[in-house]
């Protein structure tokens, strides 16, 4: 039993969408049973049965997601100009107030206690109002900032070639921060890591993802109807738009197998066009169940159970680094997986087997890929159950939590 506090501030807590939920649960469940205090503060949008489940605060006006209506000045301007300057309105505005807002933490500070303030998602628009914590809880030196990236800074890596210049500007503030010792950067994937060395001479050390699971299936034989599914947001850059003709190249592909095909089709960003008439094909299927709202935690695990193959055919615009929830769930369970080529997922593919990789935005390619995981599955569900050891052996919760308590308090924390 450890005598300190931790405080986890998601302002992407809002609801079962996602992966900021079962983050959160995980990690507070895990301290809580070493005999830690935890506060959870979410969004003031907070769903009331997440909000009762975890205890957690009411917190943040404004969530990760929301953006700044542009000033009347700006909106009069040409297009050239406007595409220049607003993004640079919202990050400014978007680090105020996230400045702003977590002044209100002192109030769940301890006086003497040693306290962990853990930003669990951050992009630059939010990283300079991390910082400005440090600042605000500089009277409480026992108090210390942890940021974990779970996003590139790189967009179209293999199309450009410079840096993102707002996580420069960022990185450029915490570099001169008088607050570094207190400040600890974190990762979820060597990858990340490699790539935010342009950044800052500040190590972001690798932590597990936290939410996965024991394997319910050991099973490596075919089933007699194999389920084919796609979960986590509908959205364009995870493929989802491509799914509907990728599942009639399948289709084709296999005229004697019995498949089914599982779909979450929930769509957070209603003006993704394409996302939605994709909801559209694929809920007109009689081969398809589409699942059309946020599923709750057991509506989640049983999906994520019933499911035999997950496709996961993400663009490499931010997916040639950056992590991804369902496929690190679908790891830990011993799945089947089809993913695209030159992803991160791809790499741990090609390391330790279990899966098939596609091309990127190419649904003839996702359609084949997937028609190859059913014709191997046998083999592959071994390679897969092989390679779910190896991954539970890193991503577990209690493998997070000593790697972040030991980066943080190197010395130890003193017991109660």
């Amino acid at each position: 039993m450890v005598k300190m506090k931790l405080i986890i501030a998601d302002n992407t807590l809002e609801s079962y969408q996602g992966h900021s939920f079962a983050y959160c649960e995980s990690i507070k469940r895990e301290a809580e049973k070493q005999g830690i205090n935890v506060t959870i503060l979410a969004t003031q949008n907070v769903n009331s049965e997440v909000k009762n489940i975890l205890n957690a605060v009411p917190f943040f006006k404004y969530s990760f997601f929301h953006s700044f209506p542009e000033p009347l000045l700006l909106s009069i301007l040409p297009d050239r100009i406007f595409n220049h300057y607003y993004p640079l309105w919202n990050y400014y505005l978007r680090n105020k107030m996230l400045t702003i807002e977590m002044k209100n933490v002192l109030n769940y500070i301890p006086s003497t206690e040693k306290c962990i303030i853990l930003f669990p998602n951050f992009t630059y628009n939010d990283f300079k109002g991390i910082i400005d914590t440090a600042e605000i809880t500089k009277n409480n030196p026992n108090t210390h900032v942890a940021a974990v990236q779970h996003f590139t800074s790189r967009i179209n890596l293999h199309t450009s070639k410079f840096p993102n210049k707002y996580y420069e500007r960022v990185f450029n503030y915490l570099n001169k921060s008088v607050h570094q010792n207190r400040i600890h950067l974190f990762s979820d994937s060597t990858q990340l890591t490699e790539e935010y060395k342009k950044y800052t001479p500040k190590y972001h050390t690798v932590l597990p993802i936290p939410h996965t699971s024991d394997s319910l299936q050991t099973d490596a034989q075919t089933p007699e109807k194999l389920i084919i599914g796609y979960m986590g947001d509908a959205r364009t850059n995870k493929g989802f738009h491509l799914l509907p003709e990728a599942l009639d190249v399948v289709k084709q592909n296999n005229p004697n197998h019995k498949l089914e095909f599982h779909i979450q089709a929930n769509i957070r960003n209603k003006n993704e066009w394409q996302a939605s008439q994709a909801g559209i094909l694929l809920n007109n299927r009689t081969d398809t169940h589409c699942y059309r709202t946020a599923l709750n935690e057991n509506e989640y695990k049983k999906l994520m159970n019933l499911i035999d193959i997950f496709v996961l055919p993400y663009t490499l615009d931010y997916y040639h680094s950056q992590t991804s929830g369902v496929f690190s769930e679908a790891r830990s369970l011993g799945k089947v997986t089809v993913v695209t080529r030159g992803s991160w997922m791809a790499d741990e593919i090609n390391q330790n087997g279990g899966g098939i990789l596609c091309l990127p935005e190419d649904p003839k390619s996702i359609g084949d890929s997937i028609s190859k995981a059913i014709d191997n599955y046998s083999s592959l569900k071994k390679e897969a159950l092989k390679a779910e050891k190896n991954w539970n052996g890193f991503h577990n919760v209690g493998n997070y939590f000593k790697i972040l308590m030991n980066t943080v308090f190197p010395d130890g924390v003193s017991a109660s």
